[in-house]
C-alpha cells in the first residue's frame, strides 16, 4: 500500500538521518534566531464580482547553528476563504538538518531548492515545486517545501559539484477544476507515482561561479513536478460528459546556464534538452523539447529592469488532425466522430499545457523595480506576452513601508487571451486586485 510504503520510507531515512548525526562532531546547541511574519490579504476579482482570497496568515521561521551543524524550519498557519472555501491550511514549508566541514556540505529534510540564472523562468529547474493557486502578494510563497538530500563538494575555490535526491515525488500545484472550461468536463484525483527507489528524482549540478562569469552544467532524471491530463471517460448519454485523470510522466533534462558581467549589464541565458518517452501512444507525455531564455539585466535610472526573450522549441512537431463527420446520418459514424473528438480536444489542452501548439513558440518578458523616498515606496511590474498564442500577463505592485516592520502593499493580475486559451481560462481564477497589510519580526 502506498501509505505503509511511505511510513517506511520516512523511518528508514530516519534512521540514516539519526545515525549520521550520531557520528558527528558537535557541540549543544545554540539558540536558534526567530523571525517570521503576520499579514492579512484580501484579492478581489473584479469580473467575477468575488473574493478569490481573504485570509490572515501567521509564519513562524527558526533558523540556526552550532559547529558544522546548521538546521532551519518554516510554518506558515492560514485561515479564511480560499476560492469559496472557508479553510484552516498548516503548512510546514521547511524543515531541514545540515552539517558542512571544509569543502563538504550535506543537508536532509524538506527544503525548497532550485537552481538556474535567470529569474522568473527557467528551463533547467526541475527541482522547484510551486502552487501556483496560491494567493499572496509575494510571488516566493508559491513555493513549496520538497523532502531531499542534498551533497554538495567544493571542488576549488568558485567551483563545485551538487547532488541532489528527492525520493519522495511532490508535484506542483494546479486546479484545472476551477476553471470554466465551457463543457462538461470532470477532473478526478491525479494518478500519483508510486513510492521506490526506482521512482526517485536524482539530479547533479556542475557549477561556477567568478565575478567576471559565471555558469553550469546539470542533468536531472524523474518526474516532471508538472502534468498532463489522460481521458480516462466518455459518457455520450444521456448528456456528453468527460472524465480527466491528471497524470504525470518521467523525463530526463540536459542542462546549462550562463551568467555574464558585460559593463553596465548581465546577460543570463538558459538552456534545457528534455528526453521523454511514451509521447506517442500518451496523450499526457509531451514531446521532448528545447526550452530556452536569454536575458539582460541592467539598471536605468535607477531602475533594476530585465527584458528576456522565451523559446520553446518541439523538433517533432506535427499539427493534430482535426475529426471530420463523414456521414451524419449514420450513428456508428456519429459516435467515431465523438470520440475522435474528445481524444483532439484532450491532446489540444495538452499541448497547451506544454506550450506545445506549434513547433516553436515565443515570448517577452519585461520587469522593472525601483525604489523611493529613501526606500519606504517601492513599485514593481511584471508583463509577458506570447508572440505565438498571444497571450499577455499584467501585475503592477505598490509597497510602502508605513513603519520598520509594517508595510502596506498593493497588486494587481490580469492574464488574458484568446478563446480557448490557458490565461483566458486562468485569469477568471488567478486574476484580481490584492491588498495586504504585513508586520515582520
Amino acid at each position: 500500500m502506498p501509505g505503509l510504503q511511505l511510513c517506511h520510507w520516512r523511518l528508514f531515512l530516519g534512521y540514516v538521518i539519526a545515525g549520521g548525526l550520531a557520528v558527528m562532531p558537535v557541540k549543544a546547541i545554540d539558540a536558534p534566531r526567530v523571525s517570521g511574519l503576520v499579514r492579512g490579504q484580501a484579492w478581489f476579482s473584479p469580473e467575477e464580482t468575488a473574493f478569490g482570497a481573504l485570509y490572515g496568515e501567521w509564519n513562524l521561521k527558526l533558523a540556526g547553528e552550532t559547529g558544522p551543524v546548521f538546521y532551519q524550519t518554516d510554518l506558515r498557519v492560514r485561515e479564511g476563504l480560499f476560492y469559496d472555501q472557508h479553510e484552516t491550511q498548516l503548512e510546514l514549508k521547511e524543515a531541514y538538518v545540515g552539517y558542512r566541514s571544509g569543502p563538504f556540505e550535506t543537508s536532509v529534510g524538506k527544503r525548497v531548492f532550485g537552481w538556474g540564472r535567470v529569474d522568473g523562468y527557467n528551463p533547467t529547474n526541475n527541482l522547484a515545486v510551486y502552487d501556483y493557486f496560491r494567493l499572496s502578494d509575494h510571488p516566493d510563497d508559491q513555493k513549496l517545501g520538497v523532502f531531499q538530500w542534498h551533497l554538495n563538494y567544493r571542488i576549488v575555490e568558485g567551483s563545485d559539484l551538487t547532488l541532489v535526491w528527492q525520493p519522495l515525488f511532490t508535484p506542483s500545484v494546479y486546479r484545472y477544476e476551477l476553471f470554466d472550461l465551457g463543457a462538461p468536463v470532470i477532473f478526478t484525483e491525479p494518478r500519483m507515482p508510486t513510492y521506490g527507489l526506482a521512482q526517485s528524482n536524482i539530479a547533479f549540478r556542475w557549477n561556477v561561479d567568478y565575478p567576471a562569469v559565471g555558469f553550469s552544467l546539470s542533468y536531472f532524471n524523474g518526474y516532471d513536478p508538472y502534468h498532463g491530463v489522460n481521458l480516462v471517460d466518455v459518457a455520450l448519454q444521456p448528456s456528453v460528459q468527460l472524465t480527466y485523470q491528471p497524470d504525470y510522466y518521467r523525463k530526463q533534462t540536459v542542462g546549462a546556464d550562463l551568467a555574464l558581467p558585460l559593463g553596465a549589464f548581465i546577460l543570463r541565458a538558459e538552456a534545457a534538452y528534455n528526453f521523454t518517452k511514451g509521447y506517442e501512444t500518451k496523450v499526457f507525455v509531451p514531446k521532448p523539447t528545447l526550452n530556452a531564455v536569454l536575458g539582460w539585466e541592467t539598471v536605468l535610472a535607477g531602475t533594476t529592469t530585465l527584458v528576456q526573450y522565451q523559446l520553446v522549441w518541439t523538433p517533432d512537431w506535427k499539427a493534430l488532425v482535426v475529426p471530420m463527420l463523414t456521414d451524419p446520418y449514420n450513428l456508428e459514424a456519429q459516435y467515431a466522430y465523438a470520440m475522435a473528438t474528445a481524444r483532439y480536444e484532450t491532446a489540444l489542452f495538452n499541448r497547451r499545457i506544454m506550450k506545445q501548439e506549434k513547433a516553436s513558440q515565443h515570448a517577452l518578458m519585461l520587469s522593472m523595480q525601483r525604489n523611493f523616498a529613501y526606500e519606504t515606496l517601492s513599485m514593481g511590474f511584471t508583463g509577458q506576452y506570447d508572440l505565438t498564442t498571444e497571450e499577455y500577463l499584467l501585475r503592477p505592485e505598490l509597497a510602502w513601508r508605513c513603519a520598520d516592520a509594517l508595510t502596506l502593499k498593493g497588486c494587481a493580475l490580469w492574464m488574458k487571451g484568446p478563446e480557448g486559451s490557458l490565461y483566458g481560462y486562468a485569469g477568471k481564477v488567478l486574476g484580481g486586485v490584492c491588498l495586504g497589510l504585513t508586520v515582520t519580526y
